[in-house]
């Protein structure tokens, strides 16, 4: 003999498939919120260039503003692209995370490649600067002028 009348079974059924859909729509707002994307800009005050023309290489420092500054966004948690920003439009990066680093990687359209370190960028805020390498593998006509800059990446808010 059923014991429990229909439209409570009804009801429970409904019940159940309101927690579970509540339970879902929590579940993707939390992992929404975990997405957080960051968006940086980094400052490089010095560094050092090598010109290989002379079949022989020669360093030179830089001065500060011999780099512009660069920004990054769609830095994701779990994500192996980014975005870099620059004078001519935006492009796509790779990141590769170190342990203590996140690396973000640019091809050019000529083939040369860019490399930034970022160094402890989970410590990151837009007044706590983190400290960043930014690598330039630039081989032109004109030459192969191979440069590193050190600075500061800080966090850009909305």
């Amino acid at each position: 003999m059923n014991w429990i009348p229909k439209s409570s079974l009804w009801n429970r059924r409904l019940g159940l498939k309101f927690l579970t859909l509540s339970i879902l729509l929590a579940t993707a707002e939390f992992s929404f919120a975990q997405k957080k994307t960051t968006t940086i800009k980094c400052s490089f005050s010095s560094g050092v260039f090598t010109d290989f023309d002379t079949g022989k290489p020669r360093s030179a420092s830089t001065k500060p503003g011999d780099l512009p500054d660069l920004i990054f966004d769609q830095i994701q948690q779990d994500s192996d692209r980014a975005r870099f920003i620059g004078n001519a439009g935006a492009t796509d990066v790779l990141v590769a995370r170190g342990r203590e680093s996140t690396n973000l990687i640019e091809s050019t359209n000529s083939g040369n490649l860019n490399l930034t370190t970022v160094y402890r960028i989970e410590k990151i805020g837009p007044s706590a600067g983190v400290p960043a390498v930014h690598s330039r593998h630039v081989a032109t006509q004109n030459g192969l002028i191979p440069s590193q800059y050190w600075g500061v990446c800080r966090e850009l808010t909305n």
